[in-house]
């Protein structure tokens, strides 16, 4: 259906090197063809700049560090946090619920106007000669089969719904003709989704037929918002035998070039992809028309905003889980600082129709 995104800040950012981040808060594993769900775990704790886990330990990953100052703190009652993928420490007491690799990364304590956390995040590599050099499931298994995380990779991230049109692999197989490596594959679903001369990026939309799934009517409608355009590519890699989740959180925002700071509004609230390469971890993609995680935020096509219902649907609600408490303690906006970690073990879903974010109606 359709989304509405308000104006206005509701943070903004500093990071290594002055350059723009995708901040991510939340990730979804299952798809049943309408509803992205997540599969919860243990909650974990942690102190102020514990390490939190890592996917891959790699030595060619980019360390970063992004400083946030929060304008329109989150509603609700669950705190989230954000920070450019992947979320290795925060300065503040945090909560991790996920499996360790995928869930919400949440402050223990409510978050306040003007309040400033600074985030460690590890980023992969983004050379694409290295990346294309994974191949794909299909030739060459005893790779994908011998990753740490395979069998949580298989449990929970190359699910497809059953009911899926035959059309969408279809049309998978025609745009990944000719692919030599997953991430090749990767790529070319996200340039044909993300093509504006087919598609188009829309937060005014029909609502989608409950005989139909989302993939399908987008492919019939080629109009979408961004949690559209990430289903579409997330389930069609997933065909292909390659682990996916969506993301949600915040493009990288404007340069506010009179504070020299990266800027964030309500309509920069965003879902996009995350894809497991073997050896690499989660590596972003965003198949949305007029997007792209590396790109001038200037290039990206902004919806005319709307006011925020007067009633938005409820935020995420997480089952609530054990949780250890290393560290209470919370100090109130110094100049930003970090927190962190995860386990696995299958637990219950949390549907996510529409979740408020910093007052913003996301839809999922």
């Amino acid at each position: 259906g359709s989304v509405h995104l308000p104006m206005g800040e509701v943070l903004y950012y500093t990071s290594t090197g002055s350059q723009p981040r995708y901040l991510e808060g939340f990730t979804y594993d299952h798809f049943d063809g309408h509803t992205w769900t997540t599969s919860l775990v243990d909650t974990q704790s942690y102190y102020v700049n514990a390490a939190m886990p890592v996917d891959v330990d790699r030595s060619d990953t980019t360390q970063v560090t992004t400083d946030v100052t929060i304008l329109q703190p989150p509603g609700g009652s669950i705190h989230y946090i954000f920070g450019p993928p992947q979320p290795i420490s925060f300065d503040v007491p945090t909560t991790l619920s996920g499996d360790g690799t995928t869930g919400a990364w949440m402050q223990q304590s409510p978050l306040v106007k003007q309040e400033q956390y600074t985030v460690m995040s590890a980023l992969t590599t983004s050379d694409t000669t290295v990346l294309s050099g994974v191949p794909l499931p299909s030739a060459a298994p005893d790779l994908w089969h011998n990753d740490k995380n395979y069998a949580t990779l298989a449990m929970d991230y190359v699910q497809t719904p059953q009911d899926l049109s035959p059309n969408v692999q279809n049309v998978m197989r025609q745009w990944t003709q000719g692919a030599t490596s997953a991430y090749d594959a990767l790529k070319l679903l996200e340039t044909h989704l993300s093509d504006q001369s087919v598609f188009a990026y829309s937060v005014n939309n029909a609502p989608i037929p409950g005989n139909t799934d989302v993939v399908d009517w987008l492919l019939k409608t080629r109009s979408g918002y961004c949690t559209y355009y990430a289903t579409a590519m997330a389930v069609m890699a997933r065909q292909l035998g390659i682990p996916t989740r969506i993301v949600n959180g915040f493009s990288q925002g404007h340069l506010d070039v009179a504070h020299n700071v990266w800027a964030v509004d309500g309509q920069d609230a965003h879902s996009w992809v995350q894809a497991y390469l073997p050896g690499f971890g989660w590596v972003n993609f965003d198949p949305t028309p007029g997007f792209a995680p590396n790109a001038a935020p200037a290039s990206q096509a902004k919806p005319t905003a709307t006011k925020t219902p007067a009633n938005p649907a409820a935020p995420i609600k997480p089952t609530p889980a054990k949780t250890t408490t290393k560290n209470q303690t919370h100090t109130t906006p110094p100049p930003i600082k970090k927190p962190a970690t995860s386990q696995h073990r299958k637990g219950q879903s949390v549907i996510v129709n529409q979740g408020v974010l910093m007052g913003i109606s996301i839809f999922v």
